[in-house]
């Protein structure tokens, strides 16, 4: 499965916002960011197979240092597994904005 049917996959099946991370001046920046109630994700799409460039794997590093979430999402079934542990998160938590 390529990248782009990974992405249109979490894009169709994800509730919040699922947007495009792009960082000028800074390299190896996971392509996606998704947040949904409070909760905010750092994704890395790859080809089965792919691997991350040691760009990438820095930074990675770095924001798990600062205690971000990340993770690298390579295939189909990757995908829906983090699309069902969004929606056991989500399910469990409130919104704190709500009054």
């Amino acid at each position: 499965m390529l990248e782009k049917a990974i992405e249109a996959r979490l894009r169709k099946k994800l509730t919040g916002l699922f947007l495009k991370f792009v960082s000028p001046g800074c390299t190896g920046v996971p392509d996606r960011i998704h947040i949904h109630q409070g909760k905010v994700v750092f994704i890395e799409l790859k080809q089965p197979n792919g691997v991350l460039s040691p760009r990438q794997v820095y930074m990675i590093e770095q924001l798990r240092k600062e205690k971000a979430n990340v993770i690298v999402v390579a295939s189909s079934e990757e995908a829906d597994r983090y699309i069902e542990e969004d929606k056991r998160w989500s399910s469990s938590h409130t919104d704190i904005n709500k009054k």
